[in-house]
């Protein structure tokens, strides 16, 4: 889980144009731009969910600090939560570990172009988004919804924008339960079922597949930030 893909950045969203404030479109749009320097930064982001497993207080503050990095100045550093040492993917932590002057922090690629109000409101969002409660369902490092992975794959292969025909449905679902129990490799379902598995390369050739979902499951995604508000996705979580 990403702290600002797009399941959070919708909900910081519904946040900002639910709360009473001026200039709400330009805010949003601020926000967003920053996010996404932050999001298309793997190393600081994405690191703070795997490196907490078994603590809610350390993936808490691990969260908290990617914010207070981004919006830290010259004028008020605020590094406190950041890995301190000479390793540290804080620039200002390593620069002070090896007693050298830090760069300016307008120079982060992460840097939260906001004023302070700006970043008072994200700062309530983030504080919203890392209750006990939500941050429990993220210990394992994995989705919120487990249902929600074997969803995306039913719809690649039946897109709720065609129509299918019942014997069509009934074999799609079949087979994406296969495959996301036992994955393509499946000779050992078959040989449970006493079937022949087949050739050595049809054998390898299912291998191989299963290896690249792996290597584009493991794949930080990079993904469009700016979506069309009355565009109707074929697929979206939660949204049919």
């Amino acid at each position: 889980m990403n702290p600002l893909d797009f399941y959070v950045l919708g909900h910081m969203k519904s946040e900002v144009y639910g709360t009473e404030i001026p200039n709400r479109e330009e805010l949003w749009r601020r926000v967003e731009a920053s996010a996404a320097r932050v999001r298309n930064n793997p190393g600081v982001m994405e690191p703070a969910i795997r490196r907490s497993r078994g603590s809610i207080k350390d993936l808490r503050k691990d969260i908290l600090a990617t914010f207070f990095h981004c919006s830290s100045s010259d004028e008020h550093p605020r590094h406190h939560f950041c890995p301190t040492g000479s390793n540290s993917w804080c620039f200002y932590n390593q620069a002070r570990a090896v007693c050298g002057p830090p760069n300016t922090h307008e120079k982060m690629r992460v840097y939260f172009k906001l004023n302070q109000d700006e970043r008072s409101l994200l700062f309530s969002i983030y504080k919203d988004l890392s209750t006990d409660e939500l941050l429990h369902k993220c210990m394992a490092s994995r989705t919120q919804n487990p249902n929600e992975s074997l969803h995306s794959k039913l719809w690649n292969c039946l897109p709720k924008i065609k129509f299918f025909c019942l014997r069509t449905c009934q074999y799609s679902v079949t087979n994406t339960v296969l495959q996301h129990n036992y994955g393509y490799s499946t000779a050992s379902m078959i040989s449970d079922l006493g079937l022949q598995e087949g050739s050595h390369h049809t054998t390898k050739f299912f291998e191989e597949k299963d290896k690249k979902r792996k290597r584009e499951a493991s794949r930080t995604p990079r993904k469009k930030i700016r979506v069309k508000e009355d565009q109707d996705p074929s697929y979206a979580s939660g949204a049919y």
